[in-house]
């Protein structure tokens, strides 16, 4: 019931995506990142040295919990517009604890990666809303060619096929995301997305541009870019029988090829792929755009005071007990809008939080997000200070013990009532994508969640 629940909200995130706020507020706060920006980070040819592997293997429960759920698959046709019905997250764990030299995971690792390999259960890599859910698989991908023994593994083929997926979804996301290239159209002719909307879409876009540069390296990320040959990588999609990824690039409303080739190929002030000015090279400066974004409302228990809408839009319980109200750092799921008026949804802000995890984990594996990085810049430092502000209030509004669950006002009317039960434990990983944060946290010396 639960997941049914889920592909219901995903189609109306899919299907209603447009969000009223966005023209005054998203450019102000655009405008006031690029400032902050150009002040906060310099573009580096590298990154600093790597931190210990060792420091992100997750306990003895995720391990388990990767173990006995069932592997993320895709299919363009799923009703719901996710494309996919296994929302879980193991995929991103069973890397991870491979990565840092657990071995418990290893074959389902390999089993996991092969069955995303196979044409008709691979990503769709739209540029759009199923970033959301396909940042998890590149995330993988990106870990498994950080692992001589899992990348050794696999064949020459299969690593081709790896290379392949991680073209397209850098081709679609920086099609989607790019000044003066994006607009509301998707790599597949979806007209249901912009690089602005609300971060339960802007995260898993601009992600995915962050994995993939991580992924191929700035040099090779921007060679891609410039040489971009569409006909070509059609070619190479339909020689490799890549079925999904077929159902995108070839899809009847796909923009114009030309158009996507000499998009991809565009310069911006000197660079192939700007968004909101940053590029590529500066990592840090995108994932502070993107996160300082998510966590930057004013933590409150509902809206209207915590009165909430017709009863909905609230926190269920101990609304006086809630930390820091009136503070920064609340998701701005909890208090946004979309095409019917206002949003306050928990579902929308996990949404919006756990693919932040992935781009973080990136980040600070590839040792780039450091402590030395949060001593040098205050500008990032606050960004994670709000980071952890919001993932507080977050999990206190579904704890059962604490907010007692919240209540989800969207699209007009009242959602369901996300609380921190059995079935989203099982359907979302949730406390697996806790584990993680918890060990982002502790490699920056950060608070931790029990």
């Amino acid at each position: 019931m639960k997941n049914n629940l889920y592909i219901t909200h995903a189609c109306a995130a899919f299907a209603l995506g447009y969000f009223i706020f966005q023209g005054v507020h998203a450019e102000l706060l655009a405008s006031e990142i690029r400032d902050t920006n150009a002040l906060a980070y310099l573009e580096k040819a590298e990154a600093s040295s790597k931190p210990s592997r060792a420091q992100f293997c997750p306990n003895n429960s995720t391990i388990l919990f990767a173990k006995s759920v069932p592997p993320i698959w895709f299919d363009p046709n799923l009703p719901g517009g996710a494309h996919t019905s296994t929302f879980n997250g193991a995929e991103a764990i069973k890397a991870l604890a491979t990565y840092c030299g657990d071995v418990r995971l290893t074959t389902e690792l390999l089993m996991q990666i092969r069955n995303i390999l196979n044409p008709a259960k691979g990503p769709t890599a739209t540029g759009g809303y199923q970033d959301q859910k396909q940042l998890g698989v590149a995330f993988m991908l990106l870990l498994a060619r950080r692992t001589p023994g899992i990348w050794e593994e696999l064949s020459a083929r299969e690593r081709a096929l790896v290379d392949i997926t991680m073209e397209a979804f850098m081709y679609s996301s920086v099609f989607t995301t790019k000044d003066e290239v994006a607009t509301e159209l998707g790599m597949n002719g979806d007209t249901n997305l912009n690089r602005d909307w609300n971060p339960n879409y802007q995260n898993g876009m601009v992600g995915m541009v962050i994995l993939t540069a991580l992924y191929w390296g700035f040099d090779q990320f921007e060679f891609k870019l410039a040489n971009y040959d569409d006909e070509a990588f059609l070619e190479k999609l339909r020689t490799n029988k890549m079925t999904n990824l077929l159902s995108t690039y070839t899809n009847p409303s796909r923009p114009n090829g030309a158009k996507i080739q000499s998009g991809l190929q565009k310069t911006i002030e000197g660079a192939v792929y700007r968004f909101h000015g940053i590029t590529e090279r500066n990592l840090l400066g995108l994932f502070d755009y993107i996160a300082g974004r998510t966590f930057s409302a004013t933590v409150s228990c509902g809206l209207n005071e915590g009165r909430g809408i017709g009863d909905a839009g609230r926190i269920k319980k101990n609304c006086r007990l809630l930390p820091r109200i009136g503070r920064k750092g609340m998701i701005l799921e909890f208090d946004g809008s979309d095409a019917e008026g206002k949003r306050s949804s928990s579902s929308y802000s996990y949404d919006s939080w756990y693919p932040l995890n992935y781009v973080r984990a990136a980040l600070q594996i590839d040792g780039w997000l450091t402590p030395s990085a949060l001593r040098h810049s205050a500008k990032l430092a606050e960004t994670l200070n709000l980071y952890s502000i919001g993932t507080n209030d977050l999990w206190f509004k579904i704890s059962p013990n604490k907010g007692g669950g919240y209540v989800d006002f969207s699209h007009g009317g009242r959602g369901e009532t996300v609380i921190l039960g059995r079935g989203f434990l099982s359907s979302h990983g949730s406390q697996a994508n806790l584990d993680l944060y918890n060990l982002l946290q502790k490699n920056l010396g950060l608070p931790t969640i029990e």
